[in-house]
C-alpha cells in the first residue's frame, strides 16, 4: 500500500512538473494540446478513483480502513486543512469507520443504513451553509430542494456493503452532480473545480458500467474521502493545483458565471430532483 501512495504521488507530482516546465504550446495548436493533455489527466484521475473506491467498497476492512480512515486521519492532523474542508473530511472518516465496524459486526446495520442516508443529507447541508455564507443564495436554494426528496431515499444492507433504492434515485444523482458541481465552481478556486469534474464523474462510471445505481452512495463518499485527502496533501507539498489549469476551461468558467447560465445550472438541478419525486 505504502508503494502504491508513493507511485500516484509520484504520478501527480510529474504531472505538476510538466506543467510548470512550461510544455504547454503558445496559440490555437498549444491550447488544442492544452485541452486534450487535461483531458486525458482528468481521465486517468476519474479511472483511478473509481477503481480505488471499488476496491473499498468491496474490501471494507483492510483496504477501507487504510484508505478512507487511516490517511484521511493523517492528513487531518498533520496538515489541518481549513474548517469545512476538516469537517467535511471528518463526517465522512466517520461513516467509512463505521462501515468497517458493520462489516466486523460490531455496529448494527440497521442503525448504519439510517446513519448514511443522514450523512448524505449532512453533507448537503454543509454545502448549503457555505452557499449563504459566501451569498450563492440561489445555489443555496437549489440546494435546499435537492435536500427534500432525500426522505425517499433508503439504504439496505448486503454483508458487507450497501446500496441505495430506489432505481429512479439516478434521476437524483445526476441533480446532485450538477449542483455539487456548480458548488465547488462558485466556492473554490478553478483548479480545484476542474479537478472536481474527475471526483464526481467516478461514481458516475461505476454506476453506468454496473447499471447499478445503488452503489453511487457508497463509491460517491469513498471518492470523495479520498480525493479531500489527495487535494489537502497535494495543495501542501505539490504544484499540482497551481499548474493544473486549461484555458479552454478558464473560458467555460467566464461563461458558467453568467446569470443566464446559473439559471439553467439551477432549475436543472430542481428539474431532475422533481422527475426523481415523480418516478418513485
Amino acid at each position: 500500500m505504502h508503494n502504491l501512495f508513493n507511485k500516484i504521488t509520484s504520478y501527480f507530482s510529474h504531472l505538476s512538473y510538466q506543467h510548470h516546465s512550461g510544455s504547454v504550446l503558445t496559440g490555437f495548436h498549444g491550447h488544442v494540446s492544452q485541452g486534450k493533455k487535461i483531458i486525458e489527466e482528468l481521465s486517468i484521475i476519474t479511472l483511478v478513483l473509481a477503481v480505488v473506491s471499488v476496491v473499498t467498497v468491496y474490501f471494507p476492512v483492510v483496504a477501507n480502513t487504510f484508505i478512507n480512515v487511516m490517511i484521511p486521519l493523517l492528513v487531518l492532523f498533520y496538515f489541518r486543512p481549513p474548517g469545512f474542508i476538516s469537517l467535511k473530511i471528518g463526517t465522512l472518516v466517520v461513516g467509512k469507520l463505521l462501515l468497517a465496524l458493520t462489516a466486523l459486526s460490531y455496529f448494527s446495520a440497521d442503525w448504519y443504513m439510517i446513519f448514511v442516508v443522514w450523512l448524505l443529507r449532512i453533507n448537503i447541508i454543509e454545502a448549503i451553509i457555505k452557499d449563504f455564507k459566501e451569498r450563492h443564495i440561489f445555489n443555496a436554494a437549489s440546494g435546499i430542494i435537492l435536500l427534500m426528496p432525500t426522505w425517499l431515499i433508503e439504504a439496505h444492507w448486503l454483508g458487507f456493503y450497501y446500496i441505495i433504492s430506489p432505481v429512479s434515485v439516478i434521476w437524483w444523482i445526476f441533480a446532485y452532480t450538477i449542483w455539487n458541481f456548480n458548488f465547488v465552481f462558485l466556492n473554490f478556486p478553478r483548479s480545484i473545480s476542474l479537478f472536481h469534474i474527475a471526483v464526481l464523474a467516478s461514481p458516475l462510471v461505476v454506476v453506468l458500467s454496473t447499471l447499478n445505481p445503488g452503489l453511487w452512495l457508497i463509491v460517491r463518499a469513498s471518492t470523495l474521502t479520498e480525493s479531500l485527502s489527495f487535494q489537502v496533501y497535494a495543495e501542501k507539498k505539490l504544484k499540482f493545483f497551481q499548474q493544473f489549469r486549461c484555458s479552454q476551461y478558464d473560458k467555460i468558467s467566464n461563461f458558467l458565471k453568467r446569470s443566464l447560465s446559473q439559471t439553467v445550472v439551477i432549475s436543472s438541478t430542481i428539474i431532475l430532483s422533481i422527475i426523481f419525486v415523480m418516478a418513485v
